[in-house]
């Protein structure tokens, strides 16, 4: 029995509850037979721990069966409930469907290698093969084989599966194909590989035909190995349950060019660990593998009769070439002339077809014109690359020209993008009013589709694109583009090295407007092998870039404000090599193509520069809410900082801002005829803005109400918003009056979605519950359950058959919308699909434009695309690092936006899921702070993963400490003032010197981001909580984990050591404060009296009171002993998210989203002071050991230092910004937007 049967027995036996995650990670596993032991140690989980949840899975079921349960039986006693419980319908996808042709090329002609063919199929089929290489020369037909061999493949599936024939136990269940071309790393491809084989419907169909058990999809998804080799050993694991046929094309791109035969790039060694372990294992499967070069690997294990094996092509023979020559248009050829063609071209395709372009335009198709040439050995063809080389030589220099940009490019350009590649970008002149001239080298005003048919007719440059794509794109074959990237590589080098440039000024060697998948493959295959040379021939990067700065400072001298990429490419070599920029002079210069974002351009100088096609980092912060223009080409994003900006979607540049929000931007949407534009804020307002007239906010709404989710309705009058007091409210927006509101939610109203008719309207609450309104009486329809946790999302398809909902329990759910309603509710089978896949809590989902799809996002930077009709995984799509707040599809289905905390904003391709475009913020939050037992310094944790030490008497920061990979979310120091500790959302804590500021030691263990630490008052122990629901306790003698606590079923944001006792307190998420005895892994107190998410919780010094807040604003004072309320602190506007007592205990410190610290006397239980200046929220407060200052971290990205004597504002200090002091006077080329972001971001003009 397969798992996925078996969870659903198990969901039927306990309804209407279910396991939780941790249970249903123990069940999978243990229905796969692995041990509570092996599973701990995979998912990081302290194995005690597992045991114990195993045994509450027993229980559970024992109660549910009346039987004993345990993991020995437990299989057998499911089973047998099997002919009980009916199985839900499955949808099984057709056989001959499961191809994935990836970057495959097309083949639209295939000249002999019959025999090689046969002998493939027979490799593949009866000799069961696990490894096969096709090795040749380039140009000899390695993938026009392998293309042919799988589209045979193809149709020998397709023909069998509609003749109804039996299934053939030789034929594959999957074929991959991926090309290495760009070189992705192993560590990308693995993963990307194994998720589209997990997900594959038929590799479920294989797995009960075989009647062999693999482990489950989704738990292998959750235990997706993080290292390379786990994830061989994963992949070998599927490899030997299922007929998989994997290709990998182009493989010569992962070997070390210029060394020896079979050495790996650097980093690529790993594929040899592939290699050797697909062809050692035992498995049912293939890696067929094209490449010019044999890994050693391969070498090792080959042999006639063994399961590797490699197939070397040899050349075409004579009839095979001579229908090139026919194909081509070339005359009949004579034997004796055509013997000595075929010996130049040793039987090479690609060099039948070079020659016979030749000879058709020198020749007019005749051979025997070029014989003598022949004969006397004077066309030089030796092999495939001097072929190239004389063909190169041929060439005009407008025609190398277009072949270095089509090798720039990567992929099949169509004219039009050639075009304004080449000589017409210099014809459009900068912003100004300068005349520029074409620099020299440049392709002038040749006709460009004059040297496109030239280089047509010497094969050197094709205009079929690919499988996918139409014939009007130009593109290169692999092989010649490989050639053509090393030459422009080998020139730009030389150009640096003589400080002579040319082509270095007249192509740029990465395109900052590119598709961003094109833009990570330029830098991979243009600039990183360029840098490696110059570091061989040159040096270090530091006389790397003493050279780049004199050909960049002669060139100003002579050529100032000419057009050209010269100075961009050099800023962007500067770059990559991480040199310091700070004098760097760019004034008086033509800046074209440079990325500069995320760099750090402090100091340069652009006075009076031209700047042209470059890209900057931006200052939107973490992206909320994400929403395409129903009729434009424009995005519309909001961000924490309260701004909404909207984007030209086609080239990135920011077209409007709208401010006027004070606080996070929760929602947007669009009207349906694109005028108006309504947000949602933490400011406690609904704004309307008027795009048609600048984006002027036109209309406010709802004032005092925390509006959350946000729909208008299809005929645009109407606007519904959810809220934090569990009301929608229904707003006319001609009058602006809330017309109606729709009560029932227990819990906050999330979002929102009116039915495309407009009659009912859809909503999601964190109670858990989806409900249908209809909007003219305001009547609850009916409400649907089953979701576990907040409901996030909500989303009606298209033709409002289909209602989708996405919750923080992990899950996403179809349900059907058009249920009648006169049935009892609880008999209405209304949830159509269930997907337990996406793997964490799930923040925003939604329909594609004709709803065969939708996508989801969430937590982790988990991003999905799915197929409405049977919940199959399309894509899983990476490139984000953390939470998802929002997607949403392009209104032609083309395109899909994403947007998270990480501060990034991602436009990707639905077709194959390539990332198109990163648009970039820059925010550095100070996320927490804490003093120094001596009260000299302050330690702070920033979003730019770095760890700051502050002197308080000069009021400077002393040091940036780097070692997070990810944000810094909490710093503790040792109270003995021997170490201090910081944790970060890469799931690491450090622990630092305190003295020589050097990391000591890395705590690894959590599963999650880590957001609270604390030490003992002794400084013996150090304790950590976070994301993973569970708090750590280390010795600080040893570092080593002493003991696991788990019981909190959401994050906990706070935790606090008692000053006597060995007690703990935490603040979770779901809502309660628990106070834990060290030695005990239960909790002593469990104090729920908040009525949403505890974030911070403080002891006062005497260890009496324990003070704890939350998103429920209010400030609760607990009896420790006995677990009592004793008091409610209420003043705050906004979330409490940190709380220090004074040392003596008198006073109680408060630090708010609503911006403010409140100082509250201990002693009456009032509000004294409340402290004003924050911009944004205050994440941190700490009082100094000598009672005299207060120290506050915040959003604004200051920390700020108060004098607790009489409340003043002593200093206010910010991290360095990356464009600081960089001077643009008088830049030009730059829109407004850009210049406002480059002034925040610190430069000047």
């Amino acid at each position: 029995m397969e798992i996925e049967r078996a969870e659903a027995i198990v969901k039927e036996l306990l309804a209407p509850k279910y396991l939780n995650p941790p249970q249903q990670l123990v069940f999978r596993a243990a229905w796969a037979g692995r041990s509570y032991r092996d599973l701990a140690a995979a998912a990081g989980y302290d194995f005690n721990y597992i045991k114990g949840v195993g045994a509450q899975v027993w229980r559970m079921l024992s109660a549910a069966t009346q039987q004993k349960v345990s993991k020995t039986n437990f299989r057998q006693i499911i089973e047998s409930f099997a002919t009980k419980i009916a199985p839900p319908p499955s949808v099984v996808e057709p056989i001959y469907s499961q191809i994935d042709w990836g970057e495959g090329m097309d083949v639209s002609a295939f000249y002999g290698r019959e025999l090689e063919r046969d002998r493939l199929h027979r490799w593949l089929g009866k000799d069961r093969c696990r490894l096969v290489a096709i090795l040749g020369m380039g140009g000899m037909g390695k993938t026009t084989i392998a293309v042919e061999l799988v589209q045979e493949l193809q149709a020998a599936m397709r023909n069998s599966i509609e003749d109804g024939a039996p299934e053939d136990p030789d034929r594959f269940s999957y074929i991959l194909w991926r090309s290495l071309l760009n070189a992705p790393p192993l560590k990308e491809l693995l993963p990307e590989l194994i998720r589209t084989l997990i997900l594959s419907p038929r590799l479920k169909t294989s797995s009960s035909a075989t009647g062999r058990q693999l482990t489950s999809d989704r738990l292998q998804l959750e235990l997706m190995p993080k290292t390379v080799p786990g994830q061989i050993e994963l992949l070998l694991e599927i490899c030997q349950h299922h007929r998989c046929l994997i290709v990998l094309d182009n493989g010569e791109s992962i070997f070390q060019a210029g060394a020896r035969v079979g050495q790996y790039r650097p980093g690529y060694a790993d594929y040899g660990d592939l290699f050797s372990t697909l062809g050692r294992m035992n498995h049912q499967s293939c890696l067929l593998l094209t490449s010019r070069e044999k890994p050693t690997q391969i070498s090792q294990l080959e042999g006639v009769d063994a399961k590797v094996r490699t197939l070397m092509l040899p050349g075409l023979d004579a009839v095979a070439g001579q229908q090139i020559f026919a194909d081509r248009g070339c005359k009949p050829v004579v034997p004796i002339e055509w013997a000595e063609v075929d010996r130049y071209c040793g039987g090479n395709p690609l060099a039948f077809q070079l020659i016979a372009a030749a000879v058709q335009e020198v020749a007019d198709g005749d051979v025997s014109e070029i014989f003598p040439y022949l004969r006397a050995n004077k066309l030089g063809f030796a092999d495939i690359h001097i072929l190239l080389e004389q063909q190169w030589e041929r060439l005009t220099s407008e025609e190398q020209q277009v072949m270095y940009w089509l090798a720039i490019g990567r992929e099949p350009m169509p004219i039009a993008d050639l075009e304004t590649a080449l000589h017409p970008a210099w014809n459009r002149q900068p912003p100004g009013n300068l005349e520029l001239s074409a620099p020299e080298g440049s392709l002038g005003n040749s006709s460009l589709l004059t040297v496109l048919q030239s280089l047509r007719r010497r094969s050197t440059i094709s205009n079929s694109s690919g499988i996918d794509r139409g014939r009007h794109h130009w593109s290169l074959q692999p092989m010649v583009m490989e050639y053509v990237t090393s030459k422009f590589v080998e020139r730009i080098c030389t150009e640096i090295e003589r400080e002579q440039p040319l082509l270095l000024d007249t192509h740029p060697i990465a395109q900052a407007n590119a598709k961003e998948y094109l833009r990570q493959a330029q830098l991979r295959l243009i600039v990183k092998p360029t840098l490696d040379r110059l570091r061989t021939n040159i040096g270090n990067p530091q006389h790397i870039g003493q050279h780049l700065r004199r050909i960049l400072a002669d060139w100003q001298a002579r050529n100032s404000l000419q057009p050209g990429y010269l100075a961009g490419n050099i800023l962007n070599f500067l770059i990559d090599l991480k040199l310091d920029l700070t004098d760097l002079d760019c004034s008086e210069l033509v800046v074209r193509q440079a990325y500069l974002v995320g760099s750090d351009l402090a100091g340069v100088n652009f006075t009076n520069a031209q700047m042209v096609d470059c890209a900057f980092t931006q200052t939107f912060s973490s992206i909320l809410a994400i929403a395409y223009h129903p009729t434009a080409d424009t995005l519309a994003a909001s961000d924490s900082n309260g701004d909404i900006r909207l984007w030209c979607v086609s080239d990135g540049q920011c077209l409007l801002t709208c401010s006027g929000h004070t606080n996070w931007v929760r929602s947007i949407k669009f009207s349906p005829d694109g005028r108006y534009l309504a947000s949602s804020s933490d400011d406690r307002t609904i704004a309307i803005w008027d795009l048609q007239d600048g984006g002027v906010c036109v209309r406010t709404l709802g004032e005092g109400i925390h509006s959350l989710g946000l729909s208008f309705s299809p005929n645009g009058r109407y606007l519904a918003s959810g809220s934090t007091n569990n009301i929608i409210y229904y707003w006319d927006l001609q009058t602006g009056q809330c017309v109606r509101q729709f009560t029932g939610h227990q819990h906050w109203s999330m979002c929102v979605c009116f039915h495309p008719q407009g009659h009912q309207l859809v909503s999601g609450s964190a109670d858990g519950t989806v409900r249908i309104w209809d909007v003219a009486n305001g009547k609850c329809d009916r409400v649907y359950n089953g979701h576990e946790n907040w409901v996030t999302t909500v989303d009606y398809s298209p033709d409002g058959e289909s209602l989708l909902s996405g919750s923080l329990d992990g899950t996403l759910r179809l349900w059907d919308a058009t249920t009648a309603t006169d049935e009892p509710l609880e008999d209405l089978q209304v949830c159509r699909l269930v997907l337990t896949e996406h793997g964490d809590e799930i923040w925003s989902a939604a329909f594609n434009p004709d709803g065969t799809r939708f996508a989801s996002a969430g937590v982790g930077g988990l991003l999905r695309i799915w197929r409405t009709a049977d919940g199959h995984c399309l894509h899983h799509l990476e490139g984000h690092h953390d939470r998802l707040w929002s997607v949403a599809f392009h209104p032609q289905g083309h395109q899909l936006a994403s947007g998270g905390e990480d501060r990034t904003i991602r436009l990707w391709q639905i077709s194959d899921g390539k990332c198109l475009q990163a648009l970039n913020g820059y925010t550095n939050w100070f996320r927490s702070i804490a003093w120094t037992p001596d009260a000299q310094r302050l330690i702070t944790a920033s979003r730019d993963a770095l760890v700051r030490v502050w002197s308080i008497e000069d009021r400077t920061c002393l040091t940036q400490l780097a070692g997070h990979s990810k944000s810094v979310t909490a710093v503790a120091a040792d109270p003995q003032g021997r170490t201090f500790a910081s944790s970060g959302d890469d799931r690491t804590i450090r622990i630092w010197d305190a003295r020589s500021l050097n990391c000591d030691q890395i705590l690894r263990g959590h599963q999650g981001g880590i957001l609270a630490l604390t030490y003992s008052p002794n400084g013996h122990y150090l304790a950590s909580g976070g994301s993973d629901c569970s708090i750590r306790v280390w010795d600080t003698q040893r570092w080593r984990c002493l003991s696991v606590r788990t019981g909190h079923t959401d994050r906990i944001g706070g935790l606090a050591y008692h000053p006597t006792l060995d007690l703990i307190a935490s603040a979770s998420e779901d809502r309660t404060v628990k106070i834990w005895n060290l030695h005990d892994k239960t909790p002593l107190q469990t104090l729920s009296q908040h009525t949403n998410r505890a974030i911070s919780v403080a002891f006062d010094p005497r260890g009496t009171i324990l003070a704890s807040g939350g998103m429920d604003s209010q400030v609760l004072l607990w009896d420790v002993d006995t677990g009592a309320l004793c008091h409610s602190l209420v003043g705050h506007e906004g979330w409490i998210l940190s709380l220090a007592y004074s040392p003596d205990g008198k006073w109680l410190f408060s630090g708010a989203s609503d911006y403010t610290i409140k100082i509250w006397s201990m002693e009456t239980g009032l509000c004294t002071d409340t402290l004003t200046g924050h911009q944004s929220w205050i994440w941190s407060v700490a009082v100094s050991s000598c009672a005299r200052y207060l120290a506050s971290a915040s959003e604004d990205e200051t920390i700020r230092l108060w004098d607790l004597n009489d409340g003043n504002l002593l200093s206010t200090r910010r991290a360095h910004r990356p464009y600081e002091g960089m001077n643009i006077t008088g830049v030009q080329g730059l829109t407004k937007a850009q210049v406002n972001d480059l002034k925040t971001l610190g430069a000047q003009d």
